[in-house]
């Protein structure tokens, strides 16, 4: 096996591995935070859409996403490698988009 392929083969483990804490960490958090990180990260909606979908003001929506984040960070063990800006979130979006 080639050294490109081992590589690869781990960087798709860690990226697993990565993803897998993450939905813990969001299973961790309030219903509040984790709705705002689903609609924001997975569906894409901007803050706007999300004040709307929720009845509530952007500016709550703002902090929310703020607070969310400062959590999950905590939940994750303050890993910036792991949730950062929403890499891994983003990255499962791509995947389910490449998915039939």
């Amino acid at each position: 096996m080639c050294i490109e392929h081992r590589l690869g083969k781990a960087a798709g483990f860690e990226q697993a591995e990565a993803q897998q804490a993450v939905r813990r960490a969001l299973g961790q958090l309030s219903e509040e935070h984790r709705q705002v990180l689903l609609l924001r990260y997975m569906q894409e909606l901007d803050y706007a859409e999300i004040a709307a979908a929720l009845e509530i003001s952007e500016g709550t929506v703002k902090s929310r996403i703020s607070r969310a984040k400062m959590r999950l960070r905590e939940l994750l063990g303050g890993s910036g490698n792991l949730f950062d800006g929403g890499a891994v979130l983003q990255t499962e979006i791509s995947e389910r988009r490449e998915q039939p």
